[in-house]
Formats: structure tokens, C-alpha cells, sequence
């Protein structure tokens, strides 16, 4: 066994944790049979400016779809998220506005595409600790765009327990 013990969440340092929802496409491009793609995104946003340079990314995170047909033989299809400038909008509730790039993993067939994102996140009234994302998306290489939400999914232990088998016969 083994115990990681995470940093204590600072919401004026960073806000980190797992974002779930879904980017719907928008209305008029129903004709086009455009699927509503899950959100599950695992998000560092560092609210601190001071405490990175204006070239390193405020924001940093990656995600997946496992159902991807878009890549023959990869039903995994991996993609980092990265933002460079983070605005706050309120400090009561937290509120921030920022644009995230999404770009895929390298093949020939996601050449190009970058996604965009531009959110709200907004501290829950009710739950300090969880956070809600709202906003605009736009793929301007697979001409769509839509709207999108998620929010946070945080935890309120700062432990995290797990075993740790390094050898499978004998389970030490």
C-alpha cells in the first residue's frame, strides 16, 4: 500500500480537478448529423498570474474519446488543452473567462484540427469547491461550432489511497 497526499486546493492559486459535461453542436447544423461529444477533461487552472510567465500556459489539461472513428485502428483518440491568458471576471463567486486550445495527437487524419473553447468558469454558490464551465466552441477545419458546459468534479479528501502491485505473481 501506498498513500499520495494532494496539495491542498487555493482557488487564488489553481483550480484543478476533472470536468465532466458535453459539447452539443449548434441547431443549425443538425442536417449534418453531428454528434453531441462527451466532455471529460482533466484541467489545471493556475488563477495565480504571478506565479508563471506570461509565455507559460495558465492552463493545462488532456482528454480522450473512446469511441473515436475518426482514426482507423485508434478507437483512442487522445488530445491536450492549453491556455496561455486566464481573465478574472468576479472574485465573488470566482468567476474567469479564458480561451482553451484543444489539439489532437499527431496522424495524418487530425492534422490541422484545433478546437477552441471559449468559457466561463464560475465558482458554485452553493459549493465552494465545485465549479461550473459554460461557453462556445468553434472547429473551424470540420466547419462546426456549438455550445458546450461542464463541471467539477472535486474531491473534499486531500488523501488518496491505493495498492500498488509491482509484481503480478506475487502480488508485492
Amino acid at each position: 500500500d501506498f498513500i499520495l497526499c494532494k496539495e491542498q486546493d487555493d482557488p487564488t492559486v489553481h483550480i484543478s480537478g476533472l470536468f465532466i459535461g458535453q459539447a452539443n453542436p449548434d441547431p443549425s447544423l443538425a442536417p449534418f448529423l453531428i454528434p453531441t461529444n462527451p466532455i471529460r477533461w482533466t484541467l489545471s487552472i493556475l488563477t495565480n498570474s504571478s506565479s508563471t510567465s506570461s509565455q507559460s500556459p495558465q492552463i493545462l489539461g488532456c482528454g480522450y474519446f473512446e469511441d473515436s472513428g475518426d482514426v482507423s485502428n485508434h478507437p483512442l483518440l487522445f488530445y491536450s488543452l492549453s491556455s496561455s491568458s486566464i481573465k478574472l471576471i468576479s472574485s465573488s463567486p470566482l468567476s474567469y473567462s479564458f480561451q482553451i486550445s484543444k489539439i489532437y495527437e499527431s496522424h495524418p487524419e487530425t492534422l490541422g484540427y484545433q478546437v477552441s473553447y471559449d468559457a466561463i468558469l464560475t465558482q458554485s454558490t452553493q459549493d465552494p469547491n465545485e465549479y461550473f464551465m459554460t461557453g462556445k466552441w468553434d472547429n473551424p477545419k470540420g466547419f462546426s461550432f456549438g455550445s458546450f458546459f461542464a463541471r467539477s468534479l472535486m474531491t473534499s479528501s486531500n488523501r488518496v489511497t491505493s495498492r500498488l502491485s509491482l509484481c503480478e505473481n506475487c502480488n508485492q
